[in-house]
Protein backbone atom coordinates (compact mmCIF):
# COMPACT_ATOMS: atom_id res chain seq x y z
CA UNK A 1 0.00 0.00 0.00
CA UNK A 2 1.41 3.37 -1.05
CA UNK A 3 1.78 5.99 1.68
CA UNK A 4 -0.52 9.03 1.41
CA UNK A 5 0.92 11.77 -0.73
CA UNK A 6 1.97 14.85 1.23
CA UNK A 7 0.94 18.02 -0.62
CA UNK A 8 3.51 20.79 -0.64
CA UNK A 9 2.29 24.00 1.10
CA UNK A 10 3.21 25.99 -2.01
CA UNK A 11 0.89 23.81 -4.06
CA UNK A 12 -1.94 24.36 -1.56
CA UNK A 13 -1.45 28.12 -1.74
CA UNK A 14 -1.25 28.04 -5.55
CA UNK A 15 -4.52 26.11 -5.74
CA UNK A 16 -6.16 28.63 -3.43
CA UNK A 17 -4.89 31.66 -5.36
CA UNK A 18 -5.99 30.14 -8.67
CA UNK A 19 -9.45 29.08 -7.47
CA UNK A 20 -10.21 32.42 -5.82
CA UNK A 21 -9.46 34.18 -9.14
CA UNK A 22 -11.38 31.77 -11.38
CA UNK A 23 -14.16 33.03 -13.67
CA UNK A 24 -16.89 31.16 -11.79
CA UNK A 25 -18.38 33.21 -8.96
CA UNK A 26 -19.61 30.01 -7.30
CA UNK A 27 -16.09 28.59 -7.21
CA UNK A 28 -14.72 31.85 -5.84
CA UNK A 29 -17.33 31.92 -3.09
CA UNK A 30 -16.66 28.28 -2.24
CA UNK A 31 -12.91 28.87 -2.14
CA UNK A 32 -13.23 31.97 0.06
CA UNK A 33 -15.53 30.09 2.42
CA UNK A 34 -12.91 27.37 2.88
CA UNK A 35 -10.00 29.73 3.48
CA UNK A 36 -9.70 28.39 7.04
CA UNK A 37 -8.99 24.92 5.62
CA UNK A 38 -6.16 26.37 3.56
CA UNK A 39 -4.74 28.08 6.66
CA UNK A 40 -5.02 24.88 8.67
CA UNK A 41 -3.19 22.96 5.94
CA UNK A 42 -0.47 25.59 5.53
CA UNK A 43 0.28 25.87 9.23
CA UNK A 44 0.81 29.07 11.26
CA UNK A 45 4.16 30.06 9.78
CA UNK A 46 3.11 29.72 6.14
CA UNK A 47 -0.22 31.39 6.89
CA UNK A 48 1.57 34.42 8.34
CA UNK A 49 4.29 34.41 5.68
CA UNK A 50 2.32 33.59 2.52
CA UNK A 51 -1.48 33.62 2.89
CA UNK A 52 -1.79 36.90 4.80
CA UNK A 53 0.55 38.79 2.40
CA UNK A 54 -1.51 37.43 -0.51
CA UNK A 55 -4.69 38.80 1.06
CA UNK A 56 -2.94 42.12 1.62
CA UNK A 57 -1.88 42.33 -2.02
CA UNK A 58 -5.00 40.95 -3.73
CA UNK A 59 -7.93 43.06 -2.58
CA UNK A 60 -9.87 43.54 -5.82
CA UNK A 61 -12.44 40.83 -5.14
CA UNK A 62 -16.22 41.25 -5.30
CA UNK A 63 -17.98 42.45 -2.18
CA UNK A 64 -19.36 39.00 -1.38
CA UNK A 65 -15.86 37.49 -1.48
CA UNK A 66 -14.41 40.25 0.69
CA UNK A 67 -17.23 39.85 3.22
CA UNK A 68 -16.50 36.13 3.57
CA UNK A 69 -12.77 36.81 3.96
CA UNK A 70 -13.43 39.55 6.53
CA UNK A 71 -15.70 37.30 8.57
CA UNK A 72 -13.23 34.40 8.56
CA UNK A 73 -10.27 36.55 9.55
CA UNK A 74 -12.01 37.29 12.84
CA UNK A 75 -11.55 33.64 13.77
CA UNK A 76 -8.06 33.28 12.31
CA UNK A 77 -6.06 33.87 15.50
CA UNK A 78 -5.64 30.13 16.04
CA UNK A 79 -4.42 29.67 12.46
CA UNK A 80 -1.67 32.31 12.64
CA UNK A 81 -0.05 30.90 15.76
CA UNK A 82 -2.20 32.14 18.62
CA UNK A 83 -2.66 35.49 20.45
CA UNK A 84 1.03 36.42 20.25
CA UNK A 85 0.70 36.66 16.46
CA UNK A 86 -2.85 38.07 16.33
CA UNK A 87 -1.59 41.51 15.28
CA UNK A 88 -0.68 40.18 11.79
CA UNK A 89 -4.42 40.04 11.05
CA UNK A 90 -4.93 43.75 11.69
CA UNK A 91 -3.55 45.04 8.39
CA UNK A 92 -5.65 42.83 6.05
CA UNK A 93 -8.74 43.74 8.06
CA UNK A 94 -7.65 47.37 8.02
CA UNK A 95 -7.68 47.19 4.20
CA UNK A 96 -11.16 45.65 4.17
CA UNK A 97 -12.45 48.46 6.39
CA UNK A 98 -11.94 50.84 3.46
CA UNK A 99 -14.11 48.73 1.15
CA UNK A 100 -16.89 50.49 -0.75
CA UNK A 101 -19.50 47.96 0.38
CA UNK A 102 -21.07 48.68 3.76
CA UNK A 103 -21.66 45.01 4.57
CA UNK A 104 -17.95 44.27 4.00
CA UNK A 105 -16.94 47.10 6.33
CA UNK A 106 -19.32 45.85 9.03
CA UNK A 107 -17.87 42.33 8.86
CA UNK A 108 -14.32 43.73 8.95
CA UNK A 109 -15.09 45.91 11.98
CA UNK A 110 -16.58 42.98 13.92
CA UNK A 111 -13.61 40.78 13.05
CA UNK A 112 -11.13 43.52 13.93
CA UNK A 113 -12.73 43.90 17.36
CA UNK A 114 -12.55 40.14 17.85
CA UNK A 115 -8.87 39.99 16.84
CA UNK A 116 -7.90 42.96 19.03
CA UNK A 117 -9.52 41.35 22.06
CA UNK A 118 -7.19 38.35 21.58
CA UNK A 119 -3.98 40.40 21.56
CA UNK A 120 -1.89 39.75 24.72
CA UNK A 121 -2.31 42.29 27.51
CA UNK A 122 1.29 43.47 27.27
CA UNK A 123 0.77 44.93 23.80
CA UNK A 124 -3.00 45.26 23.59
CA UNK A 125 -3.18 48.83 24.92
CA UNK A 126 -0.61 50.21 22.48
CA UNK A 127 -1.93 48.24 19.50
CA UNK A 128 -5.56 49.28 20.00
CA UNK A 129 -4.70 52.91 20.71
CA UNK A 130 -2.51 53.19 17.62
CA UNK A 131 -5.12 51.44 15.47
CA UNK A 132 -8.09 53.61 16.46
CA UNK A 133 -6.03 56.82 16.49
CA UNK A 134 -4.83 56.04 12.98
CA UNK A 135 -8.41 55.40 11.86
CA UNK A 136 -9.61 58.70 13.36
CA UNK A 137 -6.88 60.61 11.50
CA UNK A 138 -7.11 58.69 8.20
CA UNK A 139 -7.94 60.60 5.00
CA UNK A 140 -10.68 58.15 4.00
CA UNK A 141 -14.14 58.61 5.51
CA UNK A 142 -14.57 54.83 5.72
CA UNK A 143 -11.62 54.64 8.12
CA UNK A 144 -12.98 57.37 10.37
CA UNK A 145 -16.38 55.67 10.36
CA UNK A 146 -14.71 52.41 11.36
CA UNK A 147 -12.89 54.18 14.18
CA UNK A 148 -16.22 55.42 15.57
CA UNK A 149 -17.70 51.91 15.38
CA UNK A 150 -14.67 50.25 16.96
CA UNK A 151 -14.29 52.61 19.91
CA UNK A 152 -17.23 51.28 22.01
CA UNK A 153 -16.07 47.70 21.40
CA UNK A 154 -12.44 48.26 22.45
CA UNK A 155 -12.61 51.28 24.78
CA UNK A 156 -12.27 49.33 28.03
CA UNK A 157 -9.16 47.49 26.80
CA UNK A 158 -6.89 50.56 26.99
CA UNK A 159 -5.46 52.62 29.86
CA UNK A 160 -7.14 55.76 31.21
CA UNK A 161 -4.54 57.97 29.56
CA UNK A 162 -5.16 56.41 26.16
CA UNK A 163 -8.93 56.46 26.75
CA UNK A 164 -8.74 60.25 26.96
CA UNK A 165 -6.72 60.34 23.74
CA UNK A 166 -9.26 58.17 21.91
CA UNK A 167 -12.17 60.25 23.20
CA UNK A 168 -10.55 63.38 21.80
CA UNK A 169 -10.33 61.68 18.42
CA UNK A 170 -13.96 60.63 18.71
CA UNK A 171 -15.14 64.16 19.59
CA UNK A 172 -13.25 65.40 16.54
CA UNK A 173 -15.26 62.94 14.42
CA UNK A 174 -18.52 64.39 15.76
CA UNK A 175 -17.41 67.69 14.20
CA UNK A 176 -16.04 66.14 10.98
CA UNK A 177 -16.63 68.01 7.72
CA UNK A 178 -18.22 64.90 6.19
CA UNK A 179 -21.83 64.28 7.35
CA UNK A 180 -21.50 60.50 7.09
CA UNK A 181 -18.67 60.56 9.64
CA UNK A 182 -20.68 62.73 12.02
CA UNK A 183 -23.59 60.30 11.65
CA UNK A 184 -21.31 57.36 12.44
CA UNK A 185 -20.06 59.14 15.56
CA UNK A 186 -23.59 59.88 16.81
CA UNK A 187 -24.65 56.33 16.00
CA UNK A 188 -21.87 55.05 18.28
CA UNK A 189 -22.80 57.25 21.26
CA UNK A 190 -25.47 54.96 22.84
CA UNK A 191 -23.05 52.01 22.88
CA UNK A 192 -20.19 54.23 24.02
CA UNK A 193 -22.20 55.59 26.95
CA UNK A 194 -22.40 52.06 28.36
CA UNK A 195 -18.64 52.09 28.98
CA UNK A 196 -18.11 55.76 29.90
CA UNK A 197 -18.08 57.34 33.36
CA UNK A 198 -20.73 59.87 34.38
CA UNK A 199 -18.29 62.77 34.40
CA UNK A 200 -17.13 61.97 30.88
CA UNK A 201 -20.70 61.69 29.59
CA UNK A 202 -21.61 65.04 31.12
CA UNK A 203 -18.46 66.89 30.19
CA UNK A 204 -17.71 65.50 26.75
CA UNK A 205 -20.63 63.57 25.23
CA UNK A 206 -23.43 65.96 26.19
CA UNK A 207 -21.69 69.32 26.06
CA UNK A 208 -19.22 68.71 23.22
CA UNK A 209 -20.88 66.05 21.07
CA UNK A 210 -24.66 66.43 21.42
CA UNK A 211 -25.19 70.08 22.35
CA UNK A 212 -22.96 71.33 19.53
CA UNK A 213 -24.80 69.18 16.97
CA UNK A 214 -28.14 70.86 17.77
CA UNK A 215 -27.25 73.56 15.25
CA UNK A 216 -25.81 71.21 12.64
CA UNK A 217 -26.70 72.28 9.10
CA UNK A 218 -27.58 68.70 8.15
CA UNK A 219 -30.93 67.50 9.50
CA UNK A 220 -29.81 63.87 9.09
CA UNK A 221 -27.33 64.62 11.90
CA UNK A 222 -29.80 66.37 14.17
CA UNK A 223 -32.35 63.58 13.74
CA UNK A 224 -29.94 61.15 15.42
CA UNK A 225 -29.57 63.18 18.62
CA UNK A 226 -32.89 62.03 20.20
CA UNK A 227 -31.80 58.40 19.94
CA UNK A 228 -28.74 59.20 22.06
CA UNK A 229 -30.70 60.72 24.95
CA UNK A 230 -32.06 57.53 26.61
CA UNK A 231 -28.56 55.99 26.77
CA UNK A 232 -27.26 59.20 28.34
CA UNK A 233 -30.19 59.41 30.78
CA UNK A 234 -29.50 55.88 31.99
CA UNK A 235 -25.97 56.81 33.12
CA UNK A 236 -26.34 60.22 34.76
CA UNK A 237 -27.93 61.32 38.08
CA UNK A 238 -31.49 62.67 38.30
CA UNK A 239 -30.38 66.23 38.94
CA UNK A 240 -28.31 66.26 35.78
CA UNK A 241 -31.17 64.79 33.75
CA UNK A 242 -33.31 67.80 34.63
CA UNK A 243 -30.63 70.40 34.02
CA UNK A 244 -29.03 68.90 30.91
CA UNK A 245 -31.37 66.55 29.05
CA UNK A 246 -34.60 68.54 29.31
CA UNK A 247 -33.11 71.60 27.54
CA UNK A 248 -31.81 69.29 24.80
CA UNK A 249 -35.23 67.66 24.40
CA UNK A 250 -36.92 71.08 24.35
CA UNK A 251 -34.59 72.31 21.60
CA UNK A 252 -35.19 69.18 19.52
CA UNK A 253 -38.96 69.53 19.94
CA UNK A 254 -38.68 73.03 18.43
CA UNK A 255 -36.34 72.04 15.59
CA UNK A 256 -37.15 73.44 12.15
CA UNK A 257 -37.21 69.93 10.65
CA UNK A 258 -40.37 67.82 11.10
CA UNK A 259 -38.13 64.75 10.85
CA UNK A 260 -36.19 65.77 13.96
CA UNK A 261 -39.34 66.69 15.88
CA UNK A 262 -41.02 63.40 14.95
CA UNK A 263 -38.00 61.41 16.05
CA UNK A 264 -37.95 63.33 19.32
CA UNK A 265 -41.61 62.40 19.84
CA UNK A 266 -40.86 58.73 19.14
CA UNK A 267 -37.90 58.72 21.53
CA UNK A 268 -39.84 60.38 24.36
CA UNK A 269 -41.55 57.09 25.19
CA UNK A 270 -38.12 55.69 26.17
CA UNK A 271 -36.97 58.90 27.85
CA UNK A 272 -40.08 59.64 29.94
CA UNK A 273 -39.63 56.77 32.46
CA UNK A 274 -36.45 58.47 33.70
CA UNK A 275 -38.61 61.47 34.68
CA UNK A 276 -41.64 59.51 35.85
CA UNK A 277 -41.30 60.74 39.43
CA UNK A 278 -41.83 64.33 38.28
CA UNK A 279 -43.26 64.28 34.77
CA UNK A 280 -44.87 67.70 35.09
CA UNK A 281 -42.22 69.47 37.15
CA UNK A 282 -39.42 68.29 34.86
CA UNK A 283 -41.03 70.08 31.90
CA UNK A 284 -41.19 66.81 29.93
CA UNK A 285 -44.97 67.01 30.19
CA UNK A 286 -45.00 70.40 28.45
CA UNK A 287 -42.75 68.99 25.70
CA UNK A 288 -45.31 66.23 25.07
CA UNK A 289 -48.10 68.83 24.83
CA UNK A 290 -46.00 70.96 22.51
CA UNK A 291 -45.47 68.02 20.15
CA UNK A 292 -49.16 67.08 20.25
CA UNK A 293 -49.93 70.62 19.00
CA UNK A 294 -47.38 70.46 16.16
CA UNK A 295 -48.60 71.39 12.68
CA UNK A 296 -46.95 68.41 10.96
CA UNK A 297 -48.94 65.13 10.81
CA UNK A 298 -45.87 62.93 11.32
CA UNK A 299 -45.02 64.72 14.56
CA UNK A 300 -48.59 64.63 15.89
CA UNK A 301 -48.87 60.94 15.03
CA UNK A 302 -45.62 60.14 16.82
CA UNK A 303 -46.61 62.23 19.86
CA UNK A 304 -49.96 60.46 20.14
CA UNK A 305 -48.23 57.09 19.87
CA UNK A 306 -45.84 58.22 22.60
CA UNK A 307 -48.77 58.92 24.94
CA UNK A 308 -50.01 55.37 24.42
CA UNK A 309 -46.58 53.92 25.17
CA UNK A 310 -46.15 55.91 28.40
CA UNK A 311 -49.63 55.15 29.74
CA UNK A 312 -48.05 53.47 32.80
CA UNK A 313 -46.48 56.83 33.65
CA UNK A 314 -49.53 58.93 32.78
CA UNK A 315 -51.78 56.79 34.97
CA UNK A 316 -49.84 58.21 37.95
CA UNK A 317 -50.76 61.79 36.96
CA UNK A 318 -54.45 61.46 35.96
CA UNK A 319 -55.22 65.14 36.56
CA UNK A 320 -52.48 66.23 34.15
CA UNK A 321 -53.74 63.78 31.55
CA UNK A 322 -57.43 64.62 31.91
CA UNK A 323 -56.94 68.40 32.00
CA UNK A 324 -54.07 68.84 29.53
CA UNK A 325 -53.37 65.78 27.37
CA UNK A 326 -56.91 64.50 26.74
CA UNK A 327 -58.17 67.76 25.17
CA UNK A 328 -55.28 67.55 22.69
CA UNK A 329 -56.14 63.91 21.89
CA UNK A 330 -59.78 64.88 21.34
CA UNK A 331 -58.65 67.64 18.99
CA UNK A 332 -56.44 65.20 17.06
CA UNK A 333 -59.40 62.83 16.59
CA UNK A 334 -60.81 65.46 14.21
CA UNK A 335 -57.50 66.26 12.51
CA UNK A 336 -57.58 66.73 8.74
CA UNK A 337 -54.77 64.21 8.22
CA UNK A 338 -55.82 60.56 8.00
CA UNK A 339 -52.70 59.16 9.65
CA UNK A 340 -53.28 61.29 12.76
CA UNK A 341 -56.88 60.13 13.13
CA UNK A 342 -55.77 56.54 12.52
CA UNK A 343 -53.25 56.78 15.38
CA UNK A 344 -55.89 58.26 17.69
CA UNK A 345 -58.29 55.45 16.72
CA UNK A 346 -55.65 52.85 17.56
CA UNK A 347 -54.80 54.44 20.93
CA UNK A 348 -57.98 56.01 22.31
CA UNK A 349 -59.28 53.10 24.40
CA UNK A 350 -55.89 52.55 26.06
CA UNK A 351 -56.39 55.87 27.82
CA UNK A 352 -59.43 54.47 29.66
CA UNK A 353 -56.89 53.11 32.16
CA UNK A 354 -56.13 56.71 33.10
CA UNK A 355 -59.54 58.37 32.86
CA UNK A 356 -61.60 55.76 34.68
CA UNK A 357 -64.93 54.34 33.51
CA UNK A 358 -67.05 57.44 34.05
CA UNK A 359 -64.85 59.80 32.02
CA UNK A 360 -64.28 57.08 29.42
CA UNK A 361 -68.05 56.83 28.86
CA UNK A 362 -68.32 60.60 28.70
CA UNK A 363 -65.37 61.42 26.42
CA UNK A 364 -63.51 58.40 25.03
CA UNK A 365 -66.43 56.30 23.82
CA UNK A 366 -67.99 59.17 21.81
CA UNK A 367 -64.60 59.75 20.13
CA UNK A 368 -64.46 56.06 19.17
CA UNK A 369 -68.00 56.20 17.78
CA UNK A 370 -67.10 59.20 15.63
CA UNK A 371 -63.98 57.46 14.33
CA UNK A 372 -66.05 54.40 13.41
CA UNK A 373 -68.02 56.73 11.11
CA UNK A 374 -64.82 58.13 9.55
CA UNK A 375 -64.75 58.32 5.75
CA UNK A 376 -61.29 56.72 5.65
CA UNK A 377 -61.46 52.92 5.92
CA UNK A 378 -58.03 52.65 7.57
CA UNK A 379 -59.24 54.85 10.42
CA UNK A 380 -62.36 52.72 10.91
CA UNK A 381 -60.32 49.51 10.89
CA UNK A 382 -57.85 50.95 13.42
CA UNK A 383 -60.76 51.88 15.71
CA UNK A 384 -62.30 48.40 15.45
CA UNK A 385 -58.96 46.67 16.10
CA UNK A 386 -58.43 48.88 19.14
CA UNK A 387 -61.91 47.97 20.38
CA UNK A 388 -61.16 44.25 20.03
CA UNK A 389 -57.76 44.57 21.74
CA UNK A 390 -59.05 46.57 24.71
CA UNK A 391 -62.60 45.22 25.08
CA UNK A 392 -61.97 43.22 28.25
CA UNK A 393 -60.13 46.06 30.01
CA UNK A 394 -62.90 48.67 29.66
CA UNK A 395 -66.59 48.93 30.59
CA UNK A 396 -67.73 46.23 28.16
CA UNK A 397 -71.45 46.74 28.75
CA UNK A 398 -71.29 50.50 28.15
CA UNK A 399 -69.09 50.28 25.06
CA UNK A 400 -71.35 47.58 23.57
CA UNK A 401 -74.46 49.72 23.86
CA UNK A 402 -72.60 52.80 22.61
CA UNK A 403 -70.94 51.19 19.61
CA UNK A 404 -73.10 48.24 18.51
CA UNK A 405 -75.90 50.31 16.90
CA UNK A 406 -73.32 52.12 14.80
CA UNK A 407 -71.59 48.87 13.84
CA UNK A 408 -74.89 47.36 12.71
CA UNK A 409 -75.51 50.47 10.65
CA UNK A 410 -72.21 50.20 8.77
CA UNK A 411 -71.87 46.40 8.84
CA UNK A 412 -73.29 45.80 5.37
CA UNK A 413 -72.24 49.04 3.69
CA UNK A 414 -68.54 49.36 4.36
CA UNK A 415 -65.32 47.98 2.91
CA UNK A 416 -64.95 44.18 3.21
CA UNK A 417 -62.06 44.68 5.66
CA UNK A 418 -64.39 46.60 7.96
CA UNK A 419 -66.97 43.80 7.78
CA UNK A 420 -64.33 41.26 8.77
CA UNK A 421 -63.30 43.35 11.80
CA UNK A 422 -66.95 43.65 12.86
CA UNK A 423 -67.35 39.87 12.57
CA UNK A 424 -64.30 39.46 14.83
CA UNK A 425 -66.03 41.66 17.42
CA UNK A 426 -69.37 39.89 17.30
CA UNK A 427 -68.71 37.16 19.86
CA UNK A 428 -67.35 39.81 22.28
CA UNK A 429 -70.54 41.88 22.03
CA UNK A 430 -73.08 39.05 22.16
CA UNK A 431 -73.03 38.48 25.96
CA UNK A 432 -74.17 42.10 26.39
CA UNK A 433 -76.84 42.09 23.68
CA UNK A 434 -80.49 41.83 24.73
CA UNK A 435 -82.30 38.62 23.67
CA UNK A 436 -84.74 40.67 21.59
CA UNK A 437 -81.93 42.19 19.53
CA UNK A 438 -80.54 38.86 18.32
CA UNK A 439 -83.39 37.84 15.95
CA UNK A 440 -83.98 41.45 14.88
CA UNK A 441 -80.40 42.60 14.29
CA UNK A 442 -77.78 39.83 14.58
CA UNK A 443 -79.45 37.05 12.56
CA UNK A 444 -80.20 39.35 9.58
CA UNK A 445 -76.56 40.47 9.70
CA UNK A 446 -75.36 36.87 9.58
CA UNK A 447 -77.58 36.24 6.56
CA UNK A 448 -76.25 39.29 4.72
CA UNK A 449 -72.62 38.44 5.50
CA UNK A 450 -73.08 34.88 4.24
CA UNK A 451 -74.38 36.34 0.98
CA UNK A 452 -71.62 38.95 0.73
CA UNK A 453 -69.89 39.40 -2.63
CA UNK A 454 -66.45 38.93 -1.02
CA UNK A 455 -65.38 35.37 -0.22
CA UNK A 456 -63.25 36.61 2.71
CA UNK A 457 -66.39 37.94 4.43
CA UNK A 458 -68.37 34.76 3.77
CA UNK A 459 -65.52 32.61 5.04
CA UNK A 460 -65.02 34.71 8.19
CA UNK A 461 -68.67 34.61 9.25
CA UNK A 462 -68.76 30.84 8.64
CA UNK A 463 -65.68 30.39 10.84
CA UNK A 464 -67.29 32.57 13.53
CA UNK A 465 -70.59 30.66 13.70
CA UNK A 466 -69.34 28.03 16.20
CA UNK A 467 -68.20 30.71 18.67
CA UNK A 468 -71.46 32.64 18.17
CA UNK A 469 -73.49 29.52 18.94
CA UNK A 470 -71.32 28.74 21.97
CA UNK A 471 -71.49 32.28 23.39
CA UNK A 472 -75.26 32.63 23.01
CA UNK A 473 -75.92 29.03 24.09
CA UNK A 474 -79.58 29.19 23.13
CA UNK A 475 -81.23 26.39 21.09
CA UNK A 476 -83.68 28.87 19.57
CA UNK A 477 -80.86 31.03 18.22
CA UNK A 478 -79.09 27.93 16.88
CA UNK A 479 -82.28 26.99 15.03
CA UNK A 480 -82.46 30.50 13.57
CA UNK A 481 -78.91 30.20 12.23
CA UNK A 482 -79.73 26.76 10.80
CA UNK A 483 -82.77 28.24 9.08
CA UNK A 484 -80.47 30.77 7.42
CA UNK A 485 -78.21 27.94 6.30
CA UNK A 486 -81.10 25.91 4.84
CA UNK A 487 -82.50 28.92 3.00
CA UNK A 488 -79.15 29.57 1.32
CA UNK A 489 -79.06 26.05 -0.10
CA UNK A 490 -81.65 27.15 -2.64
CA UNK A 491 -79.88 30.39 -3.55
CA UNK A 492 -79.39 30.75 -7.33
CA UNK A 493 -75.77 31.89 -6.85
CA UNK A 494 -73.48 28.87 -6.48
CA UNK A 495 -70.95 30.78 -4.31
CA UNK A 496 -73.72 31.41 -1.76
CA UNK A 497 -74.62 27.72 -1.79
CA UNK A 498 -70.95 27.01 -1.12
CA UNK A 499 -71.09 29.41 1.84
CA UNK A 500 -73.96 27.34 3.27
CA UNK A 501 -71.82 24.21 2.99
CA UNK A 502 -68.86 25.98 4.59
CA UNK A 503 -71.11 27.03 7.49
CA UNK A 504 -72.22 23.41 7.91
CA UNK A 505 -68.58 22.32 7.97
CA UNK A 506 -67.73 24.61 10.91
CA UNK A 507 -71.01 24.30 12.82
CA UNK A 508 -70.73 20.51 12.98
CA UNK A 509 -68.05 20.89 15.67
CA UNK A 510 -70.40 22.48 18.23
CA UNK A 511 -73.59 20.50 17.55
CA UNK A 512 -74.46 17.09 18.97
CA UNK A 513 -74.49 13.99 16.71
CA UNK A 514 -78.29 14.01 16.82
CA UNK A 515 -78.46 17.69 15.82
CA UNK A 516 -75.99 17.13 12.99
CA UNK A 517 -77.95 14.12 11.76
CA UNK A 518 -81.35 15.81 11.85
CA UNK A 519 -80.56 19.47 11.10
CA UNK A 520 -77.30 19.61 9.12
CA UNK A 521 -77.00 16.35 7.20
CA UNK A 522 -80.26 16.50 5.18
CA UNK A 523 -79.30 19.87 3.71
CA UNK A 524 -75.78 18.70 2.85
CA UNK A 525 -77.10 15.51 1.20
CA UNK A 526 -79.39 17.65 -0.91
CA UNK A 527 -76.38 19.64 -2.15
CA UNK A 528 -74.82 16.42 -3.52
CA UNK A 529 -77.15 16.70 -6.50
CA UNK A 530 -76.16 20.30 -7.28
CA UNK A 531 -75.49 21.08 -10.95
CA UNK A 532 -72.17 22.85 -10.22
CA UNK A 533 -69.13 20.51 -9.78
CA UNK A 534 -67.42 22.89 -7.30
CA UNK A 535 -70.45 22.70 -5.02
CA UNK A 536 -70.43 18.90 -5.15
CA UNK A 537 -66.69 18.85 -4.40
CA UNK A 538 -67.22 20.97 -1.29
CA UNK A 539 -70.20 18.80 -0.41
CA UNK A 540 -67.93 15.73 -0.49
CA UNK A 541 -65.48 17.45 1.87
CA UNK A 542 -68.27 18.37 4.30
CA UNK A 543 -69.64 14.82 4.23
CA UNK A 544 -66.19 13.49 5.13
CA UNK A 545 -66.24 15.77 8.17
CA UNK A 546 -69.81 14.82 9.11
CA UNK A 547 -69.01 11.10 9.15
CA UNK A 548 -67.34 11.72 12.51
CA UNK A 549 -70.15 13.93 13.83
CA UNK A 550 -73.41 12.03 13.09
CA UNK A 551 -75.18 8.91 14.35
CA UNK A 552 -75.08 5.48 12.69
CA UNK A 553 -78.08 6.19 10.48
CA UNK A 554 -76.37 9.36 9.26
CA UNK A 555 -73.18 7.44 8.44
CA UNK A 556 -75.20 5.03 6.28
CA UNK A 557 -76.77 7.95 4.42
CA UNK A 558 -73.35 9.52 3.85
CA UNK A 559 -71.89 6.25 2.48
CA UNK A 560 -74.81 5.92 0.08
CA UNK A 561 -74.29 9.52 -1.06
CA UNK A 562 -70.60 8.84 -1.71
CA UNK A 563 -71.54 5.91 -3.96
CA UNK A 564 -73.67 8.27 -6.04
CA UNK A 565 -70.95 10.93 -6.17
CA UNK A 566 -68.41 8.36 -7.37
CA UNK A 567 -70.59 7.90 -10.46
CA UNK A 568 -70.51 11.61 -11.26
CA UNK A 569 -69.38 12.74 -14.72
CA UNK A 570 -66.81 15.16 -13.26
CA UNK A 571 -63.44 13.55 -12.46
CA UNK A 572 -62.71 15.99 -9.60
CA UNK A 573 -66.00 15.14 -7.90
CA UNK A 574 -65.15 11.44 -8.20
CA UNK A 575 -61.69 12.06 -6.73
CA UNK A 576 -62.95 13.88 -3.62
CA UNK A 577 -65.77 11.38 -3.13
CA UNK A 578 -63.19 8.58 -3.14
CA UNK A 579 -60.90 10.04 -0.48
Amino acid sequence: MNPAKVIDPKEILNLFTEDIKTNSIHERLFTAGNMWLVAAALGPEKTRGDLIPFLMKENHFEGEIKAIIAEQLGDFVKYVGGPQHASVLINPLRNLIDSEEIFVREKAIDSLASVCSCIPGSSRDTTITNLISTLFQAPFTTSRIAGCSLLPKLYEMVTDQNKAKLRRGFITCTKDDTPIVRRAALHAIPALCNVLKQTVILGEIIRQALAERLNDDDESIRVMIPECLPAVAAKIPNAERYSVLVPLARSLAKDSSWWVRANMAKTLSVLVPYFAADLIGSDIGSIILFLLRDFDPEVKTAACGCCKQIVDVLVKVPTFFNDSVLPEIISLSEDKFKQVREEVAADILVFARITGDALAREKLFPILCNLIYDHERDVVIAALKSLRANFTSIDSYAITHAVLPKLIEIATKEDFRVKIEIIHLLDLFLPYVTPEAIPKQIIPLIRQWMKDSFFAVREEICKSLPSIITVINNPEVTDMILEVLVSLIYDPTFSIRQAALLAAFYMADVLTPEENSKKILPSVLLMASDRIPNVKILCAKVLQKLKTCVNEKGISQINLCFKLLKKDTDSDVIYFASL
